[in-house]
């Protein structure tokens, strides 16, 4: 499924990685350079956007309530090298999280080295700090389409396949409204649909 984008070019919309596959990841994390690993899990766990995830400080992680706090991002404005340090994305952006146990778990062990969790000491990565991250997340998890944005979408896709309300996943991913949450960021899976049928048929087979 795809989108034109102002130009008229078709962009290709993301993907959710499946469950296997999300599993397979959490496998690997341990094989990932720290900062690396922060970077996936604060993406896959916390489902932030890339710039949220540069820009976050160990001082906007409550350890002790469990939450982060999203005030800022990392953005690379004009095509900059050097991220400037801004606002988040919205107004609503601006949020409290729930810290989730495996995030929590990774965090603790790594050796505090400057301001920010995913830096260079007290500044952010640059962009092309940030390519040759991604490349060697990419070899390491073996996921040829692999992109940071995949990882929010997993973030939706996966809540919403354990229960979790649309309403509730809007409010932690910072979507615009419900809808964008349920057409684009989550993905339909077979998981859901195999779901789906095996509720109807129980429900139809009671009432024979």
């Amino acid at each position: 499924k795809g989108k034109l984008t102002k130009t008229g070019v078709e962009k290709k919309e993301g993907r959710a990685l499946s469950q296997e596959e999300w599993l397979a990841v959490q496998s690997k994390l341990p094989k990932l350079l720290e900062q690396d690993r922060a970077l996936v899990a604060l993406m896959m766990y916390e489902g932030l956007r890339r710039g949220e995830a540069l820009g976050l400080t160990w001082d906007n992680v409550d350890f002790e309530s469990n939450c982060i706090h999203v005030v800022q991002q990392a953005a690379f404005n004009n095509g900059a090298n050097m991220a400037t340090i801004q606002s988040p994305k919205t107004k609503t952006s601006n949020r409290t999280i729930p810290l989730v146990k495996p995030l929590k778990e990774i965090l603790v062990h790594i050796e505090r080295q400057g301001k920010f969790i995913v830096g260079n000491k007290d500044t952010p990565y640059t962009k092309s700090m940030l390519v040759k991250a991604l490349k060697r997340i990419k070899k390491i998890l073996e996921i040829d389409d692999l992109h940071p944005h995949m990882f929010r979408y997993s973030h939706a896709t996966v809540l919403h396949e354990l229960g979790v309300d649309d309403k509730t996943i809007q409010q932690w991913e910072d979507h615009a409204s419900q809808e964008t949450t349920t057409n684009i960021y989550i993905k339909n899976s077979q998981i859901m649909s195999d779901r789906a049928e095996a509720m109807l048929s129980d429900f139809a087979s009671s009432k024979r």
